[in-house]
């Protein structure tokens, strides 16, 4: 099979994706090192089979593990034009077979005996590519969107959006039809501002640690091979942070730090416009005014129920 390129198949828009009824609450789930300690999947399950009614986004990373548990999600997101991507979609190909990068922080027996193995990983998204939505930004790797169109999936498409005014003017002018999204540099980031789109008014965050738990060794950090090649960029690379909440101190690099005072930025200017955002990931950094912490449980609990068929 050829590969293809998202934008020369005939794929519709995410702005198709505001059609549907949707709930006006969400999770968004990702993929950082609390994702495999929280149990978040699990709740969520629970909630869906009670009645609860929420949008749940799921980073790339998460899908696997979602469906390993018997929980489809709602959207699935992706952003990373690199084509270690395939792997949470099923690499038949073995192409992501050396790369590591993301499993860098899986350092305990307990986190990496989650991981879903690639032919599992295969299996599940052969067996429920058809019931999968999927939205995919257009530097997709092609490989990846092959892989999604063999299984079925429902594939829609965006443009990332940017500070630089021509990119953005070019895009607009090559893709009219096509709506971009704030992605912050990354995909947890993305789907955020996907769930803002589709017009939610209460939002969940769930594995969105943006750092590394306490006692995690440099060498299980996702910037580990530069730090080796020069040990003295592990002093400008990496701060640790204190989190209020936690009442305990997480590292992280800046390229993270970064990305999480991104996405705060997008919280406050979010809450201003009504939209409530509740941190339920329980670690990492990401603190500070407008967003609230809790716990996923307790969001749920204040999402509405299904009424009964009589």
């Amino acid at each position: 099979m050829k590969s293809l390129k998202p934008l020369e198949v005939n794929l519709p828009s995410i702005d198709e994706l505001t059609k549907r009824g949707w709930p006006t609450d969400a999770v968004v789930l990702a993929r950082g090192p609390s994702f495999f300690r929280q149990g978040y999947v699990e709740t969520l399950k629970k909630a869906r089979e009670s009645g609860r009614q929420f949008i749940l986004l799921c980073a790339d990373g998460t899908v696997a593990n979602c469906l390993d548990k018997g929980l489809t999600p709602d959207i699935v997101v992706t952003v990373d034009p690199s084509i270690r991507i395939l792997r949470w979609f099923g690499d038949r190909e073995g192409l992501t077979a050396k790369d590591d990068y993301f499993l860098k922080d899986r350092d305990s027996p307990k986190d990496r005996k989650a991981l879903i193995d690639p032919a599992r990983t295969i299996d599940l998204l052969n067996k429920f590519g058809p019931q999968l939505t999927v939205a995919v930004d257009v530097f997709t790797h092609e490989k990846v969107l092959e892989r999604l169109l063999s299984i079925g999936a429902k594939v829609f498409l965006y443009f990332p959006m940017s500070d630089d005014e021509q990119y953005m003017a070019d895009m607009w002018k090559r893709y009219p039809d096509l709506v971009s999204l704030s992605c912050g540099g990354n995909v947890g980031t993305a789907a955020y501002n996907l769930a803002r789109f589709l017009g939610v008014s209460r939002l969940c965050l769930c594995g969105f640690d943006f750092g590394y738990p306490p006692g995690t060794p440099l060498q299980q950090t996702q910037y580990f091979d530069l730090i080796a090649k020069d040990p003295q960029l592990a002093k400008q690379m990496f701060v640790t942070v204190k989190n209020p909440q936690l009442r305990r101190a997480w590292f992280t690099d800046k390229v993270y730090l970064g990305y999480a005072h991104t996405l705060l930025r997008m919280i406050q200017s979010a809450a201003s416009e009504g939209v409530q955002t509740v941190n339920a990931t329980n670690g990492g950094i990401l603190f500070g005014a407008k967003l609230e912490w809790s716990n996923l449980t307790d969001f749920l609990k204040r999402t509405p129920i299904a009424a009964k068929k009589s």
